[in-house]
């Protein structure tokens, strides 16, 4: 990887198979490690022994750790009180919490489907991990806490999904909500894919949109509506708005 000029990190969970660790202790761990506890699978307990076993089977420092503690899905119908509550049991499972090169809070509230969104309606959620991030950063204002999300895609992969079609629907992050352009599946409507260049229309019509210089996946849904590109299908929406989600994201943590 590095001689690719790739900067990576490895990452840790409680259940790490011992050939993996192995493999990491081969030089492949000089930018640090990162140790990922994900909720409700693993408890604070797990979080400190796998801390503990990092330490001593690498020989490293705490400063070189970062601590990814990942709330995955996080429900709109739950109270960001809950959420919270969830984050600081580990945090504060936490002996020297400063020590640790970075502290990530991670989750998504992006359901696993848009089933329940009417087809040909603008639809909105809110972002509630933005919420929750800008409760607890205020909170722990000295803490070396970063920010991390799963965009608008569900934050827990199915790989049963990708045998069933999706509808036409563009998602696109605004500051606080999501919105949900949903159209038809393809091979429901006489459009198919087409349906696309519509969608697009409706969001740059809409005051979320923020403008095709705003980013390069903003620049290609300008260019959808103006049937400059084509209409592409639903990999390439990802792509277009997980762009626009990336740099709307950097803008607000400025």
């Amino acid at each position: 990887m590095e001689e690719n000029e790739i900067n990576f990190i490895p990452v840790i969970h409680p259940n790490s198979a011992e050939g993996y660790l192995d493999l990491l202790q081969d030089g492949n761990n000089n930018n640090g490690l990162c140790i990922r506890i994900k909720t409700p699978v693993n408890r604070p307990e797990d979080l400190i022994t796998t801390i503990n076993t990092t330490l001593e089977k690498f020989d490293i420092e705490e400063s070189e750790i970062d601590l990814l503690i990942d709330l995955q899905y996080i429900d709109n119908g739950d109270s960001l009180a809950h959420h919270k509550s969830t984050f600081f049991r580990f945090y504060n499972s936490l002996p020297r919490f400063k020590s640790f090169r970075r502290i990530i809070l991670s989750a998504g509230s992006f359901p696993i489907d848009v089933n329940r969104f009417k087809v040909n309606r603008i639809s909105r959620i809110p972002r509630i991990e933005e919420s929750l991030w800008n409760i607890i950063k205020r909170d722990l204002a000295d803490a070396p806490l970063n920010y991390g999300d799963y965009g608008n895609i569900h934050p827990i992969y199915n790989p049963l999904s990708q045998a069933y079609e999706g509808s036409c629907t563009i998602k696109y992050t605004s500051d606080t909500e999501f919105y949900i352009f949903r159209g038809k599946k393809a091979s429901n409507c006489e459009e198919g894919s087409g349906q696309y260049h519509k969608k697009s229309k409706e969001l740059i019509s809409c005051p979320v949109y923020d403008g095709r210089d705003f980013s390069w996946g903003d620049e290609h849904i300008y260019k959808c509506v103006n049937r400059e590109i084509t209409s592409g299908n639903a990999g390439t929406w990802v792509k277009y708005t997980l762009n626009h989600h990336f740099m709307k994201i950097l803008s607000l943590l400025g």
